[in-house]
């Protein structure tokens, strides 16, 4: 497998999704032991080739079907059809031919070994007919992708292929740029129509969200408001926001440019330090308007840096590039890089209670911490960031493509240790850190030492949580998005709660014994003490809503606020919400676990919530306040 250094910059390095030339797909072709091209003399032919931002598509004909190979860097967390130690290599849909299967797994994959991701990308790049419109592209997202989007609450509330969806990564994908922290500095400009922003309202009071979002610290920041500061909400400042405000009448009259101009206008009039960011939504999109060019035309004679966000697909992966790559590589010009032994970046470490505290950790064993970028995003870190020789990145998946564009053209060593959640993880990150920053030091003796005033808590809430179990559901198809804390916002879920001292069961959903075996063989390989643990499978509501009941359990993870499947099974519910880094962060992520389990309420009162699903499977939602009377079931 690669190193975790290797592991990050293993991206290819084009911006979107591009075609390859004859050239690549001879080449690719000859490697994977296959023809460039249909031939009635080979039954196996490559038809088409893309190279991605994240991964290389190889559309493949096996006779009259036809599939696609995806190729990725090995060592990104999901699950993969096969491995060479470098490159993953899996399929969409739900099979292959098996002439197919038998040609990669024999010849293809022993040719394939000695080259890495980088490799192959250079094969593209070489290529004078990459992104040729003439070219082929490889078949678009088949089958799995379209049971995703039933899947997902996102587009489909209500659809009867999410009853068994615990994690939503659909929606916390599409508010990804919610959890970066930098609207509270920068210029923001809204081109749309009014009700474009009515999607989420905002009111006088806090809004219930359904979503548990875990960059949110709704439960983190319970009961630990400093006192010296005053109990008010942080609100944007109003005088950095702008909103076009588009009515029928100025898409009619194609008047929609000409208030762009205005807030364009007014947003880069005065000298700002920090960037402004305009917010391109559908309106002008479908009236027509050339948006891009009166952004591009402000981009050249404004001081201030401006973001372009509109609707494409590649939009939100390279917003950021104008100051992760082009002024970060002004400031890496501009710094005097001598000198800075010991000092680190953090990179995707949320600045909050934590944070601070495993900064303390760091300080005490001679870390100087230079400045933590991601999800702050500012000039100034971007100014600062030079000024270290090593990254410590924090692995996010949904944060890889900031991830690159930082570490593209950037000296600084990086190195992605599993985050410092619990004891066992918390050495194993302080002693990569000090390793990689060639600080000489004793990390386990540094960690016991920072973790001795709450070792008589811990062990206290330990043996309380031994008589408690939490569940946790997922799809046998996918248990890479339960077991990879990439997927989890770097959160290790199981072996964490584990550590802590709780039962766990796990269920998950399949529809075959082979699925049911294999996906609980991955999750039984993440427990120190899987005798401890109960795993089974389900297939259908009614079996999972059995399980959810079980007297075994007393509390259930899920995304989703106030999950009802959960509710009417008698549970409590947890999110990633609930969990912190570090020594201290362990104790209170122990005590809300422990508080959450015990909670009597749904036991209590269950019974007048009714059944969870209706007969075809679908969440059955309370018909007002009719779903609390058990007569009216």
């Amino acid at each position: 497998m690669l190193n975790s250094t290797a592991s990050i910059q293993a991206r290819s390095p084009v911006k979107g999704r591009v075609a390859g030339g004859s050239r690549t797909r001879k080449k690719i072709a000859g490697i994977l032991g296959i023809l460039p091209a249909a031939s009635p003399d080979s039954p196996i032919t490559l038809a088409a080739i893309a190279l991605n931002r994240r991964c290389i598509e190889i559309e493949i004909l096996c006779g009259k079907t036809s599939s696609c190979l995806v190729l990725q860097p090995a060592g990104q967390g999901e699950n993969g059809f096969l491995n060479t130690g470098f490159i993953r290599i899996y399929y969409r849909g739900k099979t292959i031919p098996k002439a197919l299967e038998r040609h990669l797994k024999t010849k293809a994959l022993v040719n394939l070994a000695p080259y890495s991701f980088e490799d192959l990308c250079r094969i593209f790049m070489d290529d004078p007919d990459l992104g040729s419109p003439v070219e082929k592209m490889p078949l678009p997202h088949d089958l799995g992708e379209e049971n995703f989007k039933k899947k997902a609450l996102l587009s489909s509330w209500g659809s009867d292929a999410s009853w068994h969806t615990f994690l939503a990564v659909a929606e916390i994908s599409r508010c990804q740029l919610d959890s970066l922290d930098f609207f509270k500095t920068c210029r923001f400009i809204q081109h749309s129509d009014s009700e474009c922003i009515h999607v989420t309202p905002q009111l006088g009071v806090p809004m219930m969200e359904m979503v548990h979002y875990p960059w949110k610290n709704r439960l983190r920041d319970l009961n630990r408001m400093p006192a010296h500061l005053p109990r008010v909400r942080k609100k944007a400042n109003a005088s950095n926001m702008f909103m076009t405000d588009l009515t029928e009448y100025d898409v009619i009259m194609g008047q929609s440019n000409d208030k762009l101009i205005c807030a364009l206008e007014a947003a880069t009039a005065t000298p700002h330090d920090s960037f402004i960011l305009c917010s391109n939504t559908c309106v002008p999109i479908v009236a027509g308007e050339d948006v891009a060019s009166i952004v591009a035309r402000y981009q050249e004679k404004s001081t201030t840096p401006i973001l372009f966000l509109t609707c494409t697909a590649d939009s939100m992966e390279t917003l950021f590039h104008r100051i992760l790559v082009t002024d970060k590589a002004r400031a890496f010009q501009k710094t005097d890089r001598n000198g800075l032994s010991g000092r680190i970046n953090l990179v995707g470490y949320a600045v909050r209670n934590d944070f601070h505290e495993i900064s303390r950790i760091l300080e005490a064993a001679g870390i100087v911490l230079n400045t933590a970028i991601i999800p702050h995003l500012t000039l100034k870190t971007v100014a600062a960031y030079p000024r270290a020789e090593l990254d410590v990145i924090y692995p996010n998946t949904l944060w890889t493509h900031l991830y690159d564009q930082l570490a593209q053209d950037s000296p600084i060593r990086t190195i992605s240790p599993p985050p410092p959640y619990g004891m066992a993880a918390g050495r194993e990150w302080l002693g990569a850190v000090l390793s990689a920053a060639r600080i000489e030091a004793d990390a386990d003796a540094l960690w016991q030492e920072a973790a001795r005033p709450f070792e008589g808590q811990l062990e206290r809430l330990h043996e309380a949580a031994r008589q408690h179990a939490i569940c946790f559901v997922a799809d046998g198809e996918e248990t890479f998005r339960l077991i990879d804390p990439g997927n989890t916002w770097g959160i290790p879920l199981l072996p964490l709660v584990e550590e802590l001292g709780f039962g766990i069961h796990v269920y998950l959903h399949a529809t075959n014994r082979k699925t049911a075996f294999r996906s609980a063989t991955e999750v039984n390989a993440v427990f120190r003490f899987p005798e401890r643990h109960v795993i089974k499978a389900f297939n259908t509501p009614d079996r999972l809503t059995d399980l959810l009941a079980s007297e075994d359990t007393q509390a259930v993870y899920s995304d989703y606020v106030f999950d009802w499947r959960i509710v009417r099974a008698g549970k409590a519910q947890i999110s990633m919400q609930a969990f912190e880094m570090g020594p201290a962060g362990a104790v209170r992520t122990a005590e809300r676990l422990l508080s959450t389990c015990r909670l009597p309420f749904f036991r209590r009162y269950a019974k007048y919530f009714g059944n969870a699903y209706d007969a075809c499977g679908r969440w059955k939602m309370p018909a007002g306040d009719a779903a609390f009377h058990p007569q009216a079931q």
